[in-house]
């Protein structure tokens, strides 16, 4: 199902908890250059009209990052971020479902931009010990469809990762694992 259907159609006292995460402005002081997204704060309008109009979550249960092309992502940092997924996480109970949405750089091995990395083992064990029932990522970054083949391999191997949960995650990939997102 589309996630607009997915999200909308709570019931009981389910509930779903968002959190968005948009980093668009980059310099080219880092490792190695890295462009500007101006995408990503056009998908911050469309997503936060889908959150309020559609998906009807409730300020109370919203989280957003993001920087702006008027300051630089040095105004967000891993650990905001790793904060933020984690009370997401947290404010969940059982039944529940998360939604994040993620719009930036990605490398094969995790969400990245200039000062940010966090692996797919750490995104993972942040979301994994929630008592969500459900867990839905949207990820608009090259490379996302790492996160879902690293999925498929700590479910089919042996791991120091938590096994997942049988239908307990949804992820949409702009990508595949070997291609990049335009």
């Amino acid at each position: 199902a589309h996630p607009a259907v997915m999200l909308s159609q709570s019931t009981g006292s389910s509930t779903t908890h968002y959190l968005g995460i948009f980093l668009q402005d980059y310099d080219n002081n880092w490792w190695w250059s890295t462009d500007d997204l101006p995408a990503v704060g056009e998908d911050r309008k469309h997503v936060a009209t889908y959150v309020d109009q559609q998906a009807q979550i409730p300020a109370s249960r919203r989280r957003e990052i993001f920087d702006s092309t008027t300051t630089t992502s040095d105004d967000v940092n891993t650990r905001q971020i790793m904060d933020a997924i984690r009370a997401t996480a947290t404010g969940a109970r059982a039944g529940d479902t998360i939604f994040i949405h993620y719009s930036g750089h990605g490398l094969t091995n995790g969400m990245s931009s200039r000062d940010i990395s966090i692996s797919w083992g750490e995104l993972y064990n942040a979301l994994n010990g929630s008592q969500a029932g459900r867990v839905v990522i949207v990820m608009e970054s090259c490379h996302t469809g790492g996160f879902v083949n690293w999925l498929k391999w700590i479910e089919t191997n042996n791991t120091p990762y938590a096994k997942p949960t049988a239908g307990r995650w949804n992820v949409i990939a702009a990508a595949s694992e070997d291609q990049v997102s335009m």
